[in-house]
């Protein structure tokens, strides 16, 4: 049974000097230090007390800011604290509690044991249950000044943060493949065609190196992709705010987001914009591999005789086993044209729809998820 011991600040009168409150936070930072504890503050207002107490604020604080806490102080906030206004900071409630019921959450998750029961609508109301389970009603703080539309948008915009990134690493992969390539076999002749007649003498470091330069362009959608997915959508709440003072600022520097979402409507119409944009950058990207798979499989024809590869990435045919097919350049030329019309699903999805959140918003994760992972 978790112990959660809970140690309450009240500083209703100026008695403690400097010194006093230096020696009871180190005592505290020794705790975190040998227990490997976890820091939560939670803002409470309470009327009349105000000067010292926002002093405290501060001191603790900037104390935090030194240490490795920092990290682990933003990443359980509830709903964030305005640390740049202590005369709204009036009282503190410092809990401590093992940062091993988030080292076992992340565990399962990782190791695909995180399970969702059908009782749960979503990995949110799971994770509450899941901290409630172990704190008790501490747990529901995760939720404090939380709507599940922003707690949605926050993790797509995530899962396409990371996602983007990791094509972008794929594809300067395939880049300097193609680069290498074209220094390989820049004195190979090939033929140059227009309207599939032949025109004029080229290469193929020339082709090789013309497809390396065309992944520039889907670079280029995809950094303006992840730059609109690279906004905070955290706080907007159910597209309208939320009455309670948070600080959006801390929770955008604690999730490594460029920037937030001002507007809190706005942040609620990037649902459906951030999958559409990311869409369009992945379209770019498939119509390039599209475009030269289908080169591929010409250049490998009987009529052309430009290539040729071994038989394990060809496959035969059962009453002409002499055949060479090309078969994976012509699924990935079908599996690209497929992506290329992802946008215009998504558009169709959402084109008709007003400001605020709408239950068809998220038939949008579906599509998207499905054509990264594909």
């Amino acid at each position: 049974m978790l112990v959660l011991t809970e140690i309450i600040f009240a500083f209703l009168t100026s008695t403690l000097s400097a010194t006093a409150l230096n020696g009871l936070f180190l005592k505290f930072k020794f705790l975190i230090n040998i227990f490997d504890l976890s820091l939560i503050i939670l803002p409470f207002h309470l009327l009349g007390l105000n000067g010292l107490i926002g002093l405290i604020a501060n001191f603790l604080l900037s104390m935090l800011n030194i240490g490795p806490c920092t990290e682990r102080l933003y990443a359980v906030l509830p709903a964030g604290v305005d640390t740049n206004t202590p005369s709204e900071i009036k009282f503190f409630i410092i809990c401590f509690f093992p940062f091993e019921i988030f080292k076992e959450a992340k565990s399962k998750a990782e190791n695909s044991k995180f399970v969702i029961e059908d009782s749960f609508e979503d990995m949110h109301s799971k994770i509450e249950f899941t901290l409630t389970e172990k704190l008790g009603d501490l747990g529901k703080k995760i939720h404090t000044a939380r709507s599940r539309n922003d707690q949605v948008l926050v993790a797509m915009h995530l899962y396409l943060k990371e996602e983007i990134a990791v094509i972008k690493t794929m594809t300067y992969d395939f880049f300097k493949l193609l680069i290498k390539l074209s220094k390989q076999h820049k004195d190979k002749l090939l033929p140059g065609y227009t309207h599939f007649q032949v025109a004029m003498p080229s290469s193929f470091g020339l082709w090789f190196s013309a497809y390396a330069e065309s992944l520039i362009d889907d670079v280029t959608l995809l950094n303006a992709a992840r730059k609109i997915v690279d906004q905070n959508p955290l706080g907007s709440a159910a597209g309208f705010g939320s009455s309670f003072p948070i600080d959006r600022k801390a929770t955008t520097e604690s999730m490594n987001f460029r920037d937030l979402k001002y507007n809190v409507i706005a942040a609620q119409m990037s649902r459906g914009k951030a999958e559409k944009t990311t869409a369009f950058a992945i379209a770019s990207l498939s119509a390039n591999l599209s475009k030269m798979a289908n080169d591929i499989c010409l250049y490998m024809s009987q009529e052309h005789n430009f290539i040729s590869f071994p038989e394990d990435l060809t496959t035969g045919s059962s009453i002409m086993p002499h055949k060479k097919n090309p078969d994976v350049f012509e699924l990935i030329r079908g599996k690209s044209n497929m992506l290329q019309g992802l946008p215009n699903q998504l558009i169709l999805l959402t084109s008709n729809l007003p400001s605020g959140y709408h239950r068809e918003m998220q038939l949008t994760k579906g599509l998207i998820i499905e054509a990264i992972e594909d």
